[in-house]
């Protein structure tokens, strides 16, 4: 109960930073589901993950002394999220330079965690199985 509390509020705090589109300039990273976060973050080479583009606007923020905004863009598409994006003062910035998130203009991203279930045997009327490989490699415990 509580990992679906905690999922619901990542999705909505992404929702609403990817449609607060207001108009910003200076260092744009992109993310695209077809991205890599060993790329370079441009349009035509996007990232793949926000964690990967909250560590290139890190690093980039390390490397220039810049008092322009630094935007993540996420292109259309599906993301599958492996771990939660975890933001510290690090990331904020200033006013006049923040870290801002956003879709690509026209874009509709879409953020989802956890693990898709499926291949369900019936094994009586009352119970059914299946095999979650996360489930065996992480050692959770699942019912």
């Amino acid at each position: 109960m509580l990992y679906m509390k905690a999922q619901l509020i990542i999705r909505l705090i992404l929702v609403i930073i990817f449609f607060n589109n207001g108009p910003v300039s200076g260092q744009k990273i992109y993310l695209s589901p077809s991205g890599s976060d060993i790329n370079s973050g441009a349009i035509d080479k996007p990232l793949a993950t926000l964690t990967g583009a909250r560590n290139k606007a890190r690093t980039f923020r390390k490397n220039n002394q810049t008092d322009q905004p630094v935007e993540i863009i996420a292109l259309n598409g599906e993301y599958s999220m492996l771990q939660p994006l975890e933001l510290t003062v690090e990331d904020s910035g200033t006013s006049s330079a923040p870290l801002v998130f956003r879709a690509d203009d026209g874009a509709k991203p879409v953020f989802t965690a956890g693990v898709r279930v499926s291949g369900f045997e019936k094994v009586n009327e009352k119970l059914w199985k299946t095999f979650i490989p996360q489930v065996a490699y992480y050692k959770w415990y699942f019912e």
